[in-house]
């Protein structure tokens, strides 16, 4: 069984009880919650003032992901890790690598590759809740680095491909 902990607070000062409350309504909380995660009315990619955004929570804007926050619930209810991305989400994910330098990526509409100097390496982009996998004929790279964090993200798939460079 997996447990996941969750603080509330009211935001009202010395609180109204509106959160201890919930204690006895966890299943209707956890599927009211799951409901606003998953039915953002612009269908943004992480957070939105549609959904979760609003001036009270604007310190933490850059922290909102609402997938994320479902891929959690879902994973602390149902032991359930998030699915392989499509090809077209990492397509999506790995474009931007494209404009950069001598790395580019192409795809046979199953596996992305990498050509550099003459070499072909395949390149993966798995959900970041997985373990990172390690193989010394693919390159595997995290949704949320390529996502949040694309300039270590980057520096990261060119060291790779350099390492497999002088490794031959």
């Amino acid at each position: 069984m997996t447990y996941l902990d969750v603080f509330l607070f009211d935001s009202l000062s010395s609180g109204a009880g509106y959160c201890s409350e919930l204690v006895n309504r966890n299943d209707d909380f956890i599927r009211v919650t799951k409901e606003i995660l998953d039915s953002c009315p612009n269908n943004c990619d992480s957070a939105c003032y549609g959904c979760l955004k609003h001036y009270w929570n604007q310190q933490n804007h850059y922290m909102l992901d609402r997938h994320a926050a479902l891929d959690l619930l879902n994973w602390a209810e149902k032991s359930e890790l998030p699915k392989n991305l499509s090809y077209d989400e990492q397509a999506k994910l790995l474009a931007p690598i494209n404009y950069l330098e001598a790395l580019k990526i192409n795809g046979d509409g199953f596996k992305h590759y990498i050509r550099y100097n003459g070499m072909k390496i395949e390149i993966v982009v798995y959900p970041d809740m997985r373990i990172e996998f390690n193989s010394e004929n693919k390159i595997f790279i995290s949704d949320k680095e390529l996502k949040y964090d694309f300039p270590n993200a980057y520096n990261k798939i060119k060291q790779s491909v350099v390492e497999r460079i002088h490794t031959i």
